[in-house]
């Protein structure tokens, strides 16, 4: 299957044309390593000797993407003297086209820049033919360009060159450090050693056999754990830096598919002197943390450890006093292996060492992992993040969790906490700092345009208090009872803005002389938590704390004082997300229409108003003529009586890197207007990467994956214990030395 094809611009028109097959990507297929070959008429005597079976001719342009085997797929990259003219009118609907500006360089220099800063990254292996390139000087003259212009890769691949020339090795490789100075004028690098070092750097080893003697061997110190999916994203992001003429690495695409937790150097060096303040050794609970990061499934362990390195300066200071040099890396690498193999080992460790850590934690920390960002307060008093919850609890309709028992103390634990889907925005609601019952009039405004209680509209909500307690409370922040005397003012709105808001518990606040501002996550817990965060930038809070607890998420804010008919029309419409379901075509995907409200009145309420008003749901894929459907039918509304969750499947059929899907709901009787729903518009890779990001953070595999089907899953610790029971007995030993130790 041909996956690139590069094409010159039309007449008069500065750059080339890059077409991108979107059907390369099978979304669920394992990628394996892949093998680049490059080159003209040697290159194909190879291949017709060694992959005749799978070998297609393509037209001049084009890059083939060929799965070989379980453990290697072919990129063949052919030598051209000219680019094929650019075919006039529109393109198939899996095919997508660029404009690459930047690249006005002759069609050969061209295609090498394409094969370097777009191909090279991705490949395991490089098999260069130097007689096509008009032998070992010209082929190095063209390594040294690709060195000197591409970053070095996240994962260096190994080197090829196949040559019937007798050179050695070592001359080689001593030709293109002298290119690599001659190619920048002698500034980086200037000397001999600058070169070898930027050439390891690309490339983890270089060889040197004929064309007649190679016989490739997958890599076994480099694992691609890619699917479809994952490629197709990486890829685009490839595009999309070459598009800005902006440098690619890996790691950095890796990352905005997996962000890593920005608050993880923070939280860990509070935990880590914690424990060195009772004698315990922090480099347990640095490593374990640190392999609750999905990439150790997709990257080598030194790389994941690498990427963490400035956030953890100070920690591994902290940990030099305790251990010896390197032994951070050491035990990350353990735990990174254990990870790749068992389902969150890490939980051995923290389980242990939260028992004595437990004043010492972070309120803001998640008590499980102690590196996300807790939303969910237990009646035990431990907090758990999203995805240690979804992990630990049973699965319940419209994304609900409950937990038996709490998985730190194992004390009984409450039930129905919500958490947010993957594939929905988060919607926040911010209060500033206005009268009470300025307040009170929006909040009742807005509860009286909606069907049910405004905690089911929000994910979370966030307010300022002014200087002093008496004035915090105007804004209805709850508030310690022992500070009602300081107030000035009666409690009453403040009670019921609270009330109205669905919040819990109590928070003491004390007189500052700055600004103050809470948090509070929207969870159903019966125990409420309000953080304090010092700052007074509501917006600036807001999308920090999205960014923490939902890295991947879009955010959709609602301000106190926003237009009624807008801010109603879009919390009706932010009521229903998309997620993908399979299709009846290969290769694409239905969609799938579902509610955050969980069946009860609320959802009944708010179900029997569309169905009497015949709400039309709107749909379309990329410029296409919009398709109509009512939200709620007869079938549906039956359905929904039976205590069903609400689902409405769209007639589409939608290629996963195809064109954008826009879905809207039409709430004019309700005062809105024809808005649309969460995360609209949308494309199918991005709802699947979502929900692969919630199932790796969640220890789930894609088969376990819950948005696919309703089926429950529980994870008791004490099952896990069977294959890390080694571990675990290491661990209980340390735990009863601790004790002993602080009972001393």
């Amino acid at each position: 299957m041909w996956w690139i094809n590069i094409q010159a611009n039309a007449p008069g028109l500065p750059g080339v044309l890059l077409e991108e097959n979107s059907l390369t990507y099978s979304t669920t297929t394992k990628v394996p390593q892949l093998l680049m070959v490059v080159g003209n008429f040697q290159k194909q005597i190879y291949l017709r000797r060694t992959f005749s079976k799978t070998l297609r001719y393509r037209p001049e342009g084009h890059i083939d993407f060929i799965h070989c085997s379980e453990s290697m797929a072919l990129v063949d990259c052919t030598l051209i003297n000219a680019l094929p003219k650019a075919q006039g009118g529109p393109v198939a609907a899996h095919v997508a086209r660029y404009c690459l500006e930047s690249i006005r360089e002759a069609p050969p220099t061209a295609v090498q820049t394409v094969y370097s800063r777009l191909l090279y990254p991705f490949v395991s292996t490089l098999l260069f033919f130097a007689d096509d390139f008009g032998g070992p000087e010209a082929a190095a003259d063209v390594l040294a360009i690709w060195v000197s212009t591409s970053q070095q890769a996240t994962l260096p691949p190994c080197l090829v060159v196949a040559t019937n020339s007798t050179v050695a090795e070592k001359t080689f490789i001593a030709m293109v450090k002298s290119r690599m100075m001659q190619c920048t004028g002698l500034q980086a690098p200037s000397k001999p050693a600058e070169a070898e070092r930027m050439l390891k750097l690309h490339f983890a080893e270089i060889k040197l056999t004929r064309p007649s003697d190679y016989v490739y061997r997958p890599r076994t110190t480099q694992q691609h754990r890619l699917t479809g999916l994952q490629l197709g994203q990486l890829f685009r992001l490839a595009i999309n830096q070459l598009l800005l003429k902006e440098p690619f690495d890996l790691l950095v695409a890796w990352r905005s598919l997996y962000p890593s937790p920005t608050q993880a150097g923070q939280h860990l060096t509070q935990v880590c002197a914690a424990a060195m303040g009772r004698g315990i050794n922090p480099l347990g609970i640095l490593s374990s943390s640190l392999a609750t990061d999905p990439l150790i499934h997709h990257l080598p362990a030194e790389t994941v450890f690498g990427s963490y390195e400035k956030q953890l300066d100070d920690v591994q200071l902290m940990c030099r006093k305790v251990s010896a040099p390197g032994q951070l890396k050491q035990e990350f690498h353990e735990r990174a292996a254990e990870a790749a193999a068992l389902d969150r080992p890490c939980e051995a460790i923290n389980l242990i060492v939260q028992s004595h850590l437990n004043d010492s934690i972070p309120r803001a920390l998640c008590a499980s992992c102690f590196i996300r960002t807790s939303t969910h307060a237990l009646g035990c008093e431990h907090q758990l993040c999203d995805s240690c919850l979804v992990h630990s609890g049973i699965r319940q309709p419209a994304w609900r969790f409950s937990l038996e028992k709490c998985p730190i103390c194992r004390k009984p634990s409450g039930g129905g906490l919500r958490v947010k889907p993957s594939t929905a925005a988060a919607r926040v609601l911010m209060l500033p700092s206005t009268s009470a019952e300025t307040t009170w009039n929006f909040l009742e405004n807005l509860r009286g345009r909606l069907f049910g209680p405004l905690q089911d509209y929000f994910d979370l909500v966030i307010s300022c208090s002014k200087v002093s307690p008496a004035q915090s409370a105007e804004v209805g922040l709850p508030r310690d009872s022992s500070l009602l005397a300081e107030t000035s003012r009666p409690e009453s709105r403040g009670s019921q803005i609270r009330r109205k808001l669905g919040l819990k518990g109590g928070l003491r606040l004390r007189a500052a002389s700055s600004p103050q501002c809470y948090v509070a996550y929207m969870s159903d817990s019966d125990v409420g938590d309000w953080k304090f965060m010092g700052q007074d930038d509501l917006e600036l809070v807001a999308e920090k704390e999205c960014k923490r607890t939902w890295p991947v998420t879009e955010v959709y804010t609602l301000v106190q004082g926003a237009s009624d008919i807008g801010c109603i029309g879009s919390l009706l419409s932010s009521c229903f997300y998309a997620e993908p379901c399979s299709s009846s075509h290969p290769d694409t995907f239905g969609i799938l229409l579902r509610c955050r409200l969980s069946p009860g009145p609320h959802l009944l309420n708010l179900m029997l108003r569309l169905r009497d008003w015949k709400t039309p749901v709107l749909y379309r894929v990329g410029s296409r003529s919009w398709c109509r459907t009512r939200l709620c039918s007869e079938d549906t509304w039956e359905m929904l009586k039976s205590g069903q969750e609400y689902e409405l499947l769209l007639c589409l059929d939608v290629p996963a890197f195809g064109p954008p899907v826009h879905i809207r709901i039409d709430t004019t009787p309700a005062g809105g207007g024809c808005t649309d729903i969460s995360s609209s518009p949308f494309s199918v890779s991005d709802l699947l990467q979502a929900h692969d990001f919630s199932n790796a953070t969640s220890g789930l595999s894609i088969q376990e994956s819950r948005l696919s089907s309703n089926s429950t899953r529980h994870t008791d610790l004490s099952e896990n214990r069977n294959g890390q029971k080694e571990l675990w007995d290491e661990m209980e030993k340390l735990g009863m030395l601790l004790q002993d130790i602080i009972a001393y």
